[in-house]
């Protein structure tokens, strides 16, 4: 188990990292705050304690309401534990309050970190060590540099458009009381690197801030949210499959042209002239391609994304599952073994937050159909057994396998039934099926409570769970669209004719009226929330049982029209990439003018794995350029973005930010609640935001390269690429709120620099490190966190 030390742990930067680390559980997090943020910046204590309480729900945090002016506390925690990293977020963050009271300015900035890094020295231990240091080590030096006054902002000239680097000068200038302990600070933890040999990197940060769709095994999944080993639609050069993310960053666009290309069926997409798109004369770079130009898309639906929040209602709780347990006979430790597992693995308790909520709905569904949830009793076994046999062809199994994967979930390997009906027509079917059984009762009990039905289901009166019918819209379409994968009939066309699809139920006969009522539910749901139509129920044969039951199969039929196509492929076939790609087939069918499909898609598909099409690019042109974004796959290079096959080429939520330190937060919370915002300057200082998960991901970058580099200086920010001054935000956060910011403008502050921007090429460049979050992107999820919690400010 890793040991990680987090000074600060109660405020903006130091609570993230702390709650980064306390996610991965191996490790052992100790948060050292003495909680003064609030004293010192005469505000609310509600919000100075915001933070630390928020960590508490973290098990493996230890909370140490302590000073790292007490030498001895940090003497005596470094010996008592052998620490792996260090990362130094406390201190005085304010440049007003340094200038009042200087003296509490120095002893938490530079006496808590000399204290710091003796402690590290004379312990056994050599933790990497990750110092947040500040800009403000450049003092006045900044405004010296050359600058040009633009109608908004004020802007570098050319010897320093890529912003301030690690060799720009720190001397011979003003840096107020604040820079000049942080400053002091870290050059002691730059010396302590070089003569004792402590692995320390010295992180100058600029202004620290806080969105693309893609479909992952999972469901939809932010862009910013995409970690490294999610799984994703690809292409390995043969056919179209899932693979695992390596590394998803936002690439520099420095001397790049940005394109836009429309489709004659309408698919749009926007990147550089270096990316690469499939043609039939192979991959070819944007700027290459011209009017007329077939293009490879793989057609689909954009569905709803849904970002459900995490105090939404528990559906099944861990009490829920023990109480289930505890009826099959099973041992207490071994039940709570269990329990902590499903935690671990973030299925309990189990709501719309849970990972991997929608695909497990979507389970739910399929297992209405093709599945049979049942108990056994194992021979000189107590315990009674509860298992998941899940049915399907290969296409289908693989599918589900890949989730329950994905999710931690147990199964056995594929079981091949072969299997022959007799109807009471004389008809006799074969049938070939391939199953997978989850054998562990946890997880059978997950499926139990969230509505599967219990035996076999032809003998059983059921319907759709309430808790369902009663849910939210995008949850009825998970059911439905794992429903549907289970139990429709294969889509069925002739030349010039899409068949539609049948759904087909059958029952013990004295159910019939219960089979009805199942039908005409699905049917009702269909009609009122996709607006898809279809026939009255009709009879579709009986059979008797070996057994002497005798079941009736009643049937629906879903209609063919074009626009009941579109609404039905709004729902789809959850456990069907290849279903859903001919479905949407005939959907960019439906948007030319042949009229036979058959040719059509001849030509369309030629030379091309069947999910995928070719489309005429009508309109290719140059436009603004944007913040861009690139994701490299496992095995592959070869992607889907929005629904083209391409090859790859701090603020932030929880931040209460004043009008010193956190500016971008204070602006927005101020915005919010309708507060004046006071503006000193002329408002055209520009600073380059970070969002304070790319921070992170920098220190975790230098932690685990910390061998090699030793003791490294890094500037931190955006970079050049995501600037913004205090008039843009201002301007940005009227659009977005729709309202009018109440302003009043002051004297310039002792000090204060024009244009602070960060080189960030060192970073990039010995740390494999880029931001990935644009000031739009950041503002908008802090607003969205502000919004949700105003009663906090």
């Amino acid at each position: 188990m890793n040991q990680i030390v987090v000074t600060g742990g109660g405020g903006f930067i130091g609570s993230h990292v702390a709650e980064y680390y306390a996610k991965q559980k191996n490790n052992k997090v100790i948060v050292i705050d003495n909680l003064s943020r609030a004293r010192l910046l005469h505000k609310d204590d509600k919000n100075a304690m915001y933070n630390w309480n928020y960590l508490h729900q973290y098990k493996n945090i230890e909370f140490c309401q302590k000073d790292i002016r007490d030498f001895d506390f940090l003497k005596d925690l470094l010996k008592k534990n052998e620490i792996d990293v260090l990362i130094h977020a406390a201190g005085q963050t304010a440049v007003t309050t340094s200038v009042t009271n200087p003296k509490e300015d120095f002893e938490n900035n530079l006496i808590g970190t000399y204290n710091l890094l003796e402690a590290v020295r004379i312990s056994k231990s050599n933790p990497a060590i990750v110092f947040c240091s500040t800009n403000k080590v450049f003092g006045n030096n900044v405004n010296e540099c050359d600058i040009e006054e633009k109608e908004t902002r004020y802007e570098f000239t050319s010897e320093y458009k890529n912003g301030i680097s690690e060799e720009f000068s720190t001397d011979l200038c003003e840096h107020t009381p604040y820079g000049a302990s942080k400053f002091c600070a870290d050059v002691y933890v730059q010396e302590y690197g070089h003569i004792y040999g402590l692995k320390t990197g010295v992180f100058r940060m600029s202004c620290l801030t806080g969105d693309t769709i893609i479909q992952t095994i999972l469901g939809s999944k932010k862009i910013m949210d995409i970690n490294e080993n999610d799984i994703l639609l690809s292409f390995d050069g043969k056919k179209i499959v899932f693979s695992n993310v390596i590394k998803q960053l936002r690439t520099n666009s420095e001397n790049k042209i940005l394109y836009k290309i429309t489709t004659r069926r309408n698919h749009i997409i926007k990147a550089t002239g270096d990316h690469r798109f499939y043609t039939p004369n192979g991959f070819k770079r944007i700027d290459s391609l011209n009017y007329g130009e077939l293009i490879c898309i793989y057609p689909q639906i954009e569905k709803e994304y849904i970002d459900f929040e995490d105090n939404c209602e528990i559906l099944v709780t861990k009490d829920d599952i023990y109480k289930n347990l505890k009826k099959l006979n099973i041992r207490e430790i071994t039940i709570q073994r269990k329990i902590k597992s499903m935690e671990e693995k973030g299925l309990l308790p189990f709501s719309k937050a849970a990972r991997g909520y929608q695909r497990i709905i979507e389970l739910v569904g399929y297992c209405f159909g093709d599945a049979n949830l049942y108990t056994y009793q194992a021979k000189n076994r107590n315990n009674i057994s509860l298992a998941l046999q899940i049915y399907g062809k290969e296409e289908e199994i693989n599918f589900i396998k890949k989730i329950l994967d994905s999710l931690g979930i147990p199964h056995s390997k594929e079981q091949i039934t072969i299997s022959k009906s007799k109807l009471t027509n004389g008809r006799v079917i074969n049938g070939k099926s391939i199953r997978i059984v989850i054998t562990q009762a946890e997880y059978s009990s997950l499926f139990q409570l969230l509505g599967v039905p219990l035996g076999d289901k032809a003998l059983k009166s059921f319907n759709i769970p309430n808790w369902i019918l009663e849910s939210d819209r995008e949850t009825r379409r998970c059911f439905l669209t794992g429903l549907f994968s289970a139990e429709l009939a294969r889509i069925t066309y002739t030349d010039e004719r899409y068949g539609g699809l049948s759904f087909a139920q059958s029952k013990d006969e004295k159910l019939g009226s219960n089979l009805y009522d199942y039908l005409n539910t699905i049917k009702k749901i269909l009609l009122q929330e996709f607006g898809v139509k279809t026939s009255e129920i009709f009879n579709g044969g009986d059979y008797k049982r070996k057994s002497g039951v005798t079941t009736i199969q009643r049937v629906f039929k879903i209609y063919a029209g074009k626009k009941n196509r579109t609404n039905f492929a709004k729902v789809g076939f959850a456990c069907h990439p290849y279903r859903n790609s001919e479905l949407y087939n005939f959907m960019e069918w439906d948007k030319s003018n042949e009229k036979s499909f058959i040719k059509w898609f001849r030509f369309y598909n030629k030379n091309l794995p069947k999910e995928l099409l070719w489309d005429n690019i009508i309109e290719i042109k140059q436009i603004e350029m944007e913040d861009i974004y690139d994701i490299t796959v496992e095995n592959t290079h070869i992607f889907i973005a929005n629904g083209f096959l391409v090859h790859n080429c701090i603020y932030g939520t929880r931040q209460f930010g004043f009008e010193d330190p956190g500016w971008v937060a204070h602006f927005v919370i101020s915005a919010i609640l309708d507060k004046k915002i006071n503006i000193y300057g002329d408002g055209k200082q520009v600073r380059d935001l970070l969002y304070v998960s790319d921070l992170i991901n920098a220190y975790d970058k230098f932690i685990k390269n910390s061998q090699k580099l030793k003791h490294e200086v890094f500037c931190m920010g955006g970079g050049k690429e995501n600037t913004l001054s205090l008039l843009e935000l201002i301007s940005l956060l009227e659009n977005k709120l729709d309202k009018k910011i109440n302003l009043e403008f002051f004297d310039w502050r002792p000090s204060d620099q024009k244009v602070y921007i960060s080189d960030i090429s060192k970073a990039k460049q010995k740390l494999n490190w880029n931001p990935k979050i644009n000031p739009q992107e950041g503002i908008e999820q802090l607003i969205n966190w502000t919004k949700k919690n105003k009663i906090i400010f």
